[in-house]
């Protein structure tokens, strides 16, 4: 029996149409230095590739509106430690008689890291509380100061919205001064404080992170740590 010379590369040929073809492959080698030449016939049949339809997916509208309504939110879960897995109860009205879902409960024993991953993404409710100025009328009201630069009353739906995106820490930036005595007590106003804890109510409703963060204000801060 006559021995052909061991193949040492494979040759891949692409196919160009469906349809039956021979492939003809031709050796030359040397026996006892004499050059021998193999030829070796393989019959091919190539099928058509499958092409599988794009499908649409079923929730698009056919005519896309104007106004996208916001989504609906969806709480999202807390990890328990021991406690109470939702902070939510019943809707009731708080010691300053804001309304409210929050039970009041503070998580303990947690470390940073811990913290920071119950935390997860963060979002800035910026140029509202912290929004001031000079020469402002004294009529002014917390309202007022928060639409000071442009930016729409914060309310529970908007703060709903941003949750429903994965959201679930948001920084509140506060001007305390906005609303704050010049008799050197430095007294802050009770409309103000409630206006701070109406919006933090609306992210702790959510079971979401609020971030009080100091904001823009000036001689006041320093006044105090002097006296």
């Amino acid at each position: 029996m006559r021995r052909l010379p061991k193949l040492t590369k494979a040759v891949k040929l692409p196919g160009v149409k469906k349809g039956n073809t021979t492939v003809t492959a031709k050796f030359v080698y040397k026996v006892n230095k004499s050059k021998k030449t193999t030829k070796l016939n393989v019959k091919v049949t190539v099928q058509a590739a499958t092409v599988q339809p794009t499908q649409a997916p079923t929730n698009m509208p056919t005519n896309a509106p104007t106004d996208i309504p916001s989504p609906t939110p969806e709480n999202t879960p807390i990890p328990t430690d021991g406690k109470d897995t939702s902070n939510l109860t019943t809707e009731h009205k708080s010691a300053n008689g804001i309304t409210t879902k929050d039970n009041g409960q503070m998580r303990e024993n947690l470390t940073t890291a811990q913290l920071m991953k119950f935390m997860g993404q963060g979002w800035n409710l910026g140029n509202t509380l912290e929004a001031c100025g000079t020469d402002l009328p004294d009529t002014f009201q917390p309202t007022d100061y928060e639409t000071f630069w442009g930016q729409p009353v914060t309310t529970q739906k908007a703060i709903d919205g941003i949750h429903s995106y994965g959201v679930n820490t948001v920084r509140i930036p506060v001007a305390w001064s906005n609303m704050i005595s010049d008799d050197g007590k430095y007294t802050i106003n009770d409309a103000y404080f409630n206006r701070v804890e109406e919006v933090i109510n609306y992210v702790l409703n959510n079971e979401m992170y609020a971030i009080i963060n100091i904001h823009y204000d000036s001689d006041w801060w320093g006044a105090v740590w002097r006296c």
